[in-house]
């Protein structure tokens, strides 16, 4: 079972640092205490409580929290922050701007602990035919959960387009053309900061995938190479399922 603290900080931490640049805008401020528009307060809560809900459940008193007071505990410290921490968390790329975003997760992480009962929901993965090939021993496999004959090289280089997210910081995006393919980015706030982690592009809802859709790598050109390479995997389940297709209209 993961331990719920660092999954009640990896929920919050992933929803403030990948929600759009608008919405930390308009939190933050366009200077310090210029122009926040602090009605954002209640969609960012509402978004934490959903991507915490994927791993975490909340009781208060022996019964199951409802929505709404997990939601106003979170408004309460999001209405907390100071004008300066706020605008502070703009500048992520900074050791002012990474120990803002730490304060503001702790902030929230520490309610959230002191009002409710918080238990995981996470179930142990089954087995992946990409990573495990069935129920190998953990020594087989590596830090990242994926078998040895799938360790990406650090000589291994990245072939197609990689841009910046934001102007500055270790935020990408990988293109195939004009389609993105993933997105590779580091957290400070997290435990392992310099892991680089990675997030596939949505492959089209008929496709089942045959490798994890997420995870992390060491180098931001090993996450890069790892995204092609899951992204190439579904080219080929596309072009599969294409050929499947035309052969048995063939048949009729």
């Amino acid at each position: 079972m993961y331990p719920v603290q660092e999954l009640l900080t990896e929920g919050v931490t992933l929803h403030y640092v990948l929600m759009s640049q608008s919405f930390r805008r308009r939190f933050a401020g366009m200077a310090v205490g210029k122009r926040r528009d602090l009605t954002v307060v209640s969609p960012i809560a509402q978004g934490m409580i959903g991507r915490m809900a994927l791993n975490l459940a909340f009781s208060f008193e022996g019964k199951p929290a409802p929505n709404g007071m997990v939601q106003q505990v979170i408004e309460r410290e999001l209405l907390g922050v100071s004008d300066e921490d706020a605008f502070a968390t703009l500048k992520r790329a900074t050791p002012e701007g990474s120990a803002a975003v730490t304060a503001l997760v702790d902030r929230i992480t520490a309610a959230l602990s002191e009002t409710f009962e918080i238990v995981s929901t996470v179930k142990p993965p089954g087995p992946n035919p990409m990573t495990t090939h069935g129920e190998p021993r953990k020594a087989d496999l590596l830090p990242n959960g994926w078998m040895p004959c799938h360790q990406i090289s650090l000589d291994d280089a990245p072939r197609m387009r990689w841009t910046r997210t934001w102007a500055d910081g270790d935020d990408f995006i990988g293109f195939d053309g004009a389609m993105t393919i993933g997105r590779i980015f580091r957290i400070e706030a997290l435990e392992e900061p310099a892991k680089w982690l990675w997030l596939l592009a949505h492959p089209p809802a008929q496709i089942k995938l045959e490798h994890p859709s997420c995870g992390w790598e060491l180098t931001a050109r090993q996450a890069a190479v790892r995204v092609e390479y899951c992204y190439r995997k579904i080219l080929l389940s596309i072009h599969a399922d294409t050929h499947d297709t035309m052969r048995k209209g063939r048949q009729w």
